[in-house]
């Protein structure tokens, strides 16, 4: 319904009664037709407004996602076709006094020509064709009365599910950005000087050319965590003790109506970051919706206590008073393949050390956990691997090493080899997906001599950079920085790429950041990692440096301008006594003194 509908109503019944009150009065009939004639008027209008039902046939969630999107921003009802047999039971449940604004892809239909089917039925429709996704976001975006935007990349469906409800509560619509639309996305939001959130893992080449336009940055380099941080944003807003269970990994009607924040819980095991958040948050009541995620929800109730209802159905549709359920209407979103293999295995003998280069054959980011088994001639002889979960970012790879002295060891005469036993996943707390392996191992005599110190780290206000001056003591080398500062309460992990440093050199890397005068207040001290090595792919060797935050910007623009009003200040003083000192002067050498 539409919001204007109750005042309306109650509007039309007053004037009723005012009208039927007077009626006998002289000359009252005409002015109650003239003022019948605007109440006609809006009658028509709110009865326009509140039927204007949007139905998307297309074939890409994009579109789909889109149209979603805006049908919230305007409290318009919205429906999608998920298969070819919902396109004739679909009009069976909308009312037939409904305006109906179709939004049909002109390439991948899921029924094509449907406006024919929907006006065989009696609709009066009004039909919108989608050429491309990217020019059907930005057209429904054009419409809207907003100036906030939520970037999402395409790429990861679950990260567009996440902020939906944030999306409907805040009045944001959902931009989509990558390398490929990132210049028609850029002017778009320049023009409308807009308040952006950047969410979730985004290509480089987005952040870098969204700086200028000061976006806030939701990304935690893990999806559960990135959900969460939404979800308590959603909260500081509008406080609920119920919400929404799923996986993020397909659209469904009711669950697009988003109304109350979308909690992730992982296909089997909930994460531990999201049991953990229930527990504090005073969440009580969870919708699961579909039942292939139960398994995972049983466990969460188990250790939450929270209380879960199923929606696994939906009425028909059939008309009458038939109380068949049917299944959910289910639209499957993409969803990247987190998949690692191992490109090398070595054991260099001058280090006592066996090297090991994993790589991230996906999209975006995976935290893996490798456990590994040292061979010789069949029988294990060591184990090593880590205590903690590492990160790689998609298609990188990432070199490990781990101490293992084999002196003694006869590593020649027999077979050397590794069985790695490799964990991961999209969350450093969930790592469902394993692989097991046997790597034949490699003799190699390699001596880094590497050797890198952070000089300073100064954060720049102006330009919401965070600097970090490093410099080479060694040979040529390569290096990775990994800077850690608490923003918003909670640490946050700033990565570079590996990057190449001469011998002898300094180098400044900057990264964006936004730190309030609160949080800068809170990081007086920064933490820098930094690994290095002379092999690329293998940077074997790692400091950390505890380093004081120097700040720079607007705050020595103050000291300039406090300067400079000091100097104006002794000029005027001097320009309005000058006179006086003057004719002091004069009047001492004429031999005249004030008494």
């Amino acid at each position: 319904m539409n919001l204007t509908q109750p005042f309306f109503f109650l509007f039309l019944y007053l004037t009723h009664k005012v009208i039927t009150m007077n009626l006998k009065r002289p000359g009252y009939k005409r002015k109650a037709i003239l003022l019948l004639i605007p109440i006609i008027l809006m009658s028509l209008n709110a009865a326009s407004k509140s039927s204007e039902v949007v139905i998307v046939n297309s074939d890409d969630w994009r579109d789909v996602y889109s149209s979603i999107i805006y049908a919230n921003l305007q409290n318009k009802t919205f429906y999608f076709l998920s298969s070819k047999e919902q396109s004739t039971t679909l009009p069976q449940i909308i009312t037939k006094t409904a305006n109906i604004h179709l939004i049909e892809s002109s390439r991948i239909p899921v029924i094509k020509g449907y406006r024919s089917i929907l006006e065989g039925y009696g609709f009066n429709v009004t039909e919108e064709k989608s050429s491309d996704w990217k020019t059907l976001n930005l057209k429904l975006a054009e419409r809207l009365n907003t100036k906030r935007y939520v970037i999402v990349d395409d790429t990861y469906g679950y990260s567009a599910v996440s902020v939906c409800p944030y999306s409907k509560l805040t009045n944001s619509y959902v931009l989509y950005a990558n390398k490929g639309n990132l210049n028609a996305v850029y002017e778009f939001l320049k023009e409308r000087e807009a308040e952006i959130t950047i969410y979730g893992y985004v290509d480089r080449e987005v952040t870098e050319k969204l700086r200028e336009l000061k976006p806030e940055t939701i990304d935690m380099e893990d999806r559960f965590d990135n959900n969460i941080e939404i979800v308590k944003r959603y909260m500081k807003r509008k406080k609920t003790d119920q919400v929404t269970l799923t996986n993020g990994e397909f659209i469904e009607r009711g669950l697009m109506e988003c109304k109350e924040p979308i909690l992730f819980i992982g296909n089997s095991i909930p994460p531990k970051q999201t049991e953990d958040y229930i527990k504090e948050s005073g969440i009580r009541i969870g919708v699961l919706i579909g039942n292939n995620l139960i398994n995972s929800a049983q466990k969460l109730k188990s250790s939450t206590g929270i209380n879960i209802f199923l929606r696994f159905g939906q009425a028909s549709g059939s008309g009458g008073t038939s109380t068949q359920i049917k299944t959910l209407d289910i639209y499957p979103l993409p969803r990247y393949v987190t998949n690692m293999t191992v490109d090398l295995v070595e054991y260099n003998t001058i280090e006592n050390r066996l090297e090991v280069v994993y790589r991230n054959t996906g999209e975006g980011y995976v935290y893996f956990k490798p456990t590994i088994d040292v061979l010789l001639g069949g029988e294990k002889i060591h184990a090593v691997g880590e205590e903690q979960p590492q990160l790689i970012p998609g298609k990188e790879t990432l070199g490990r090493t781990y101490d293992v002295n084999l002196t003694g060891y006869d590593i020649v005469g027999k077979k050397l080899s590794v069985t790695v036993f490799l964990q991961f996943g999209e969350g450093s707390r969930s790592l469902p997906n394993t692989i097991e392996k046997e790597y034949q191992v490699n003799l190699t005599k390699v001596k880094d001599e590497s050797d890198m110190v952070v000089e300073s780290v100064t954060y720049d206000k102006d330009s919401e950079e965070i600097k970090v001056k490093i410099r080479n003591l060694g040979p040529d080398s390569f290096f990775r920085l990994v800077v850690s500062v608490t923003s918003g309460g909670a640490d946050k992990k700033i990565r570079g790429e590996t990057s190449f440093i001469a011998k002898d050199e300094y180098r400044t890397q900057s990264y964006d950041l936004r730190l309030s005068e609160e949080e800068i207040a809170e990081n007086k001290e920064v933490t820098v990692s930094i690994n290095y090595g002379e092999r690329r792919n293998l940077l074997v060797n790692q400091k950390e440096f505890r380093v004081r935050l120097q700040i720079t910007g607007d705050m020595e623009v103050e000291a300039y301008l406090l300067l400079l009003s000091a100097a104006v200040i002794l000029i005027l003083l001097f320009i309005i006594l000058k006179p006086r000192i003057t004719k002091k002067k004069s009047d001492e050498k004429r031999g005249l003194k004030k008494i």
